[in-house]
């Protein structure tokens, strides 16, 4: 029996991590297709699919979200009649970027529409938190939307001590974290406050802003001393790959990074790509390559 006769649909990966930690599972009805913890959605319903077919490449993977952005069209299928069936009371989705979730956007205007015909009695809830503070204001937002504020605090309260308790103090040693290498992209967001919570100088980006295309010429230019692999989207073993691609770009021969072997690999779906708690975690696995006290299990250095 669902409680508080709250029906959430969750379309937004992170949204439904904050709903499991809110212990609001038994209000959730449906997910995004990216929602991929077997653990506590694998018999919820899916809501979303991707128009991606599966095995492309990074740079094919570039050009059909390029030419999609350009059509001015979603990059994400939605299952209009199994959502009006479900019956839901909320929706969560995201206002940050179009190719990671649906926004909030593409609910308003192709769900809520004459197309569509989506109650509009339906709450859609966008989370829109781009910095660790940020993420925590989401979930004291669910907290008090779904009477779960003091479960909200707790949560936040603990992640804030560990997020505190990593603070070192930036020293020399640069680091360029990769959200995607071909074409490049820097990282954006949350990861440049990561990067240097755990103690090194960022390159190539600013906390709080988006990822962007950059440059071999930019990262040549930069000269970091590590170079890390966190394509948006990918899961460690597609990482792995693209992390060794990076010693055949002939421009990096003489980086740093790549001379002296400091290339890694993370498993981004679970520590950096989602604006998650999970990025305390995230920051943490960095904090330990400066230590060099990595472990193999969770952050993966190719020998060239």
């Amino acid at each position: 029996m669902i409680k508080n006769n709250n029906r959430i649909i969750s379309l937004y990966p992170s949204a439904s991590d904050f709903i499991i930690d809110l212990n609001l599972k038994n209000q959730l009805v449906a997910v995004s297709h990216e929602c991929n913890n077997k653990n506590h959605f694998n018999k919820i319903p899916k809501v979303t699919s991707t128009i991606l077919k599966s095995g492309l490449s990074q740079a094919e993977i570039n050009f059909e979200v390029e030419k999609t952005i350009r059509k001015n069209e979603p990059l994400y299928k939605i299952d209009v009649n199994l959502i009006n069936n479900l019956k839901p009371t909320h929706i969560i989705t995201q206002g940050l970027c179009d190719v990671c979730a649906v926004s909030s956007q593409t609910i308003e205007v192709f769900l809520k529409g004459v197309k569509y015909n989506l109650d509009s009695k339906i709450d859609i809830i966008s989370l829109n938190g781009n910095n660790f503070m940020g993420i925590c204001e989401d979930i004291q937002y669910l907290g008090t939307i779904f009477n779960k504020n003091t479960e909200a605090q707790t949560l936040i309260n603990y992640h804030k001590k560990k997020w505190v308790s990593l603070k070192k103090g930036i020293n020399s040693k640069t680091l360029l974290l990769l959200e995607w290498t071909d074409p490049p992209f820097s990282s954006g967001h949350w990861i440049p406050e990561m990067v240097e919570l755990a103690g090194f100088k960022n390159l190539l980006s600013s906390s709080g802003e988006t990822s962007k295309r950059i440059t071999w010429e930019n990262i040549k230019k930069s000269n970091p001393d590590y170079i890390g692999v966190i394509c948006c989207g990918f899961d460690f073993n597609q990482n792995k790959k693209a992390a060794k691609d990076l010693y055949k770009i002939k421009m990096l021969d003489k980086v740093k990074a790549i001379r002296n072997e400091n290339i890694f690999a993370f498993d981004s779906n679970a520590f950096f790509s989602k604006p998650s708690l999970k990025i305390v975690e995230g920051a943490e696995l960095i904090c330990n390559i400066l230590n060099s006290n990595e472990n193999e299990n969770r952050c993966y250095r190719p020998i060239c």
